[in-house]
């Protein structure tokens, strides 16, 4: 599994200094869940918001130690290590993921292209067939004046502007789709929703795979193994802005205008430093 790959190399990395940071303060958006810690690394995850809404019934009945009001303060090494199944738990686990991974990003030697979008490192004319989970808009456009084959797997059809909802394909037919793109865009959502393990196994080597938004930025290194060429994450900045931008609705756009930065992480398999 990814993210317990991940939370190991975490640990590996920080080793007996994991259990002296703690949480500062946890913001709950419509959009995004954002996270500080104690050592100032910021982290944030996609909320998805029709689980938390279903889940936000039996909140009160929880035991969870990570329940709203109990958060802050907690030491983090207990959040990577909770097997709790409660979703706001997840995407906190998600974010503090994020978090932590933003320093060894910085300190270990990856190959990163700063104010980068991930979109313009790919060949478009090169692939034929493209594939798409989680409707990029701004892409969909630039994908489609190539005049290539597109589709679309989304929760809903109205996740697509009215003019592509003949993209649509409902992601129940992932197993009939993925396999048959060349190039495959999977949003860094599906971290926060626990289904990327299960798409990356549909995947192929023969396939160009790019994992994009503020919820993917982790330490690479399970994804790579996994055959993905580009990671595009979200470098965080200014913390108080980016607790204003979420709690006010904001979306990735309002963040990278104001307090964050793309950058891409690329797999030295495919690409030279």
């Amino acid at each position: 599994m990814i993210l317990q790959e991940t939370i190991k190399i975490i640990e590996s990395h920080y080793k007996e200094r994991l259990e002296t940071i703690t949480i500062n303060k946890v913001m709950a958006g419509i959009r995004f869940t954002a996270i500080e810690l104690s050592d100032k690394s910021i982290g944030m995850a996609f909320s998805p918001s029709n689980e938390i809404h279903n889940a936000s019934a039996r909140i009160n009945e929880s035991t969870d130690i990570f329940s709203p009001g109990k958060i802050a303060g907690q030491n983090i090494s207990l959040l990577l290590k909770s097997n709790s199944k409660n979703i706001l738990t997840h995407v906190l686990k998600i974010a503090a993921i994020n978090a932590l991974s933003s320093k060894i990003i910085e300190e270990k030697k990856y190959i990163i292209k700063k104010n980068t979008d991930p979109f313009s490192l790919i060949n478009i004319k090169e692939s034929h067939t493209i594939c798409m989970v989680g409707a990029f808009c701004t892409y969909i456009d630039k994908i489609l004046s190539q005049r290539k084959t597109l589709k679309v797997l989304e929760l809903e059809k109205k996740a697509l502007p009215l003019e592509h909802q003949d993209l649509y394909v409902p992601v129940n037919d992932a197993k009939k789709v993925i396999p048959q793109a060349d190039t495959l865009i999977i949003t860094g959502a599906t971290l926060a929703n626990n289904t990327l393990d299960e798409l990356l196994a549909l995947t192929n080597k023969n396939q160009k795979i790019i994992i994009v938004g503020p919820s993917c930025n982790i330490v690479p290194d399970p994804l790579f193994k996994r055959n993905v060429h580009i990671l595009g994450a979200t470098r965080l900045y200014d913390a108080e802005r980016i607790f204003t931008i979420i709690a006010e609705g904001g979306s990735a756009y309002n963040l990278i205008h104001e307090c964050a930065e793309k950058i891409c992480i690329l797999n030295p398999e495919f690409y030279e430093g």
